[in-house]
């Protein structure tokens, strides 16, 4: 039994691992980001995209809601250009 449950928990482990991987076409990690003190979605969105109108985008890749707050150390998703 602990055999069977191991066995299933490593293979689905191993699928979540691959579908993160697979995010972006033609790269093999996702691009991330760590939260530094004083940032913002706002100016994450102006760092990586050079607009502020992305926060949006980075929010839904992150499943995130408009209300919730970043922390520092936090590690967020920054989807494809």
């Amino acid at each position: 039994m602990r055999i069977k449950v191991f066995l299933l928990t490593f293979i689905l482990l191993i699928s979540l691992l691959f579908a993160v991987s697979c995010t972006y076409e033609g790269t093999s990690t996702p691009i991330t980001h760590i939260v530094q003190e004083g940032e913002s979605l706002w100016s994450i969105s102006m760092y990586f995209f050079g607009t502020g109108n992305r926060v949006f985008d980075i929010l839904y890749a992150n499943g995130m809601a408009i209300d919730e707050m970043l922390f520092v150390g936090q590690i967020i998703i920054i989807p494809k250009p």
